[in-house]
């Protein structure tokens, strides 16, 4: 019963505010030239937030260069979200995919836990920029930030030296590029990006 609250809540919202700017083009209309330009300027704000609604995601996914994830593609993943937009009681969204050009981490970049750092037994966290060749491998590493400074930068190093990833795109082809990563230090647990 509250979400069916928040949700009529949320639509009132959305009409009122449809109202107030229409409202105010249309009055601003009525004192630029009359009624008759009051009803253009009012018409035009209704039909712009018409369009809006129905148009507005596939604006935002063009922009972004997404295209919409076809059942054929990942079946499993689009019963997964009916289901789950059934069980809630809403509408099943479209599905995207956004092609991103960024290098993505092959492996996990675990860490082992230093053994300096185990006789304090202290948490922490290390920053680090990484630059990725064409390749994927990365040809230079450096402290961004660490926290505490002086127990896991040299391990977070040797670690990350080692990574592999799969390359940033541009125009469908390897480039060079530069991220920023964050490995977690724990006594007894691993480090995790």
């Amino acid at each position: 019963m509250q979400g069916r609250l928040l949700i009529v809540r949320n639509v009132l919202k959305c009409w009122l505010l449809l109202v107030v700017v229409a409202g105010l083009f249309g009055a601003l209309g009525w004192e630029l030239g009359g009624y008759r330009v009051s009803i253009l300027f009012s018409g035009s704000i209704v039909l712009l937030a018409a369009a809006i609604y129905a148009y507005a995601d596939r604006i935002v996914m063009g922009m972004l260069g997404a295209r919409e994830l076809l059942q054929a593609e990942a079946p499993v993943l689009h019963s997964t979200v009916e289901r789950l937009s059934l069980r809630a009681g809403v509408v099943r969204p479209r599905l995207y995919v956004l092609a991103d050009g960024y290098p993505r981490a092959l492996s996990s970049l675990d860490a082992p836990y230093p053994t300096s750092a185990q006789t304090d037994a202290v948490r922490g966290t290390v920053t680090l920029l990484l630059s990725i060749d064409e390749t994927g491998s990365v040809r230079d590493a450096s402290v961004v930030s660490a926290e505490p400074s002086g127990y896991f930068e040299t391990a977070a190093l040797a670690s990350v030296r080692e990574a592999r990833f799969a390359p940033a795109e541009k125009d469908a082809r390897p480039v060079r590029s530069k991220i920023i990563v964050k490995l977690r230090f724990a006594p007894q647990e691993q480090a995790s990006r």
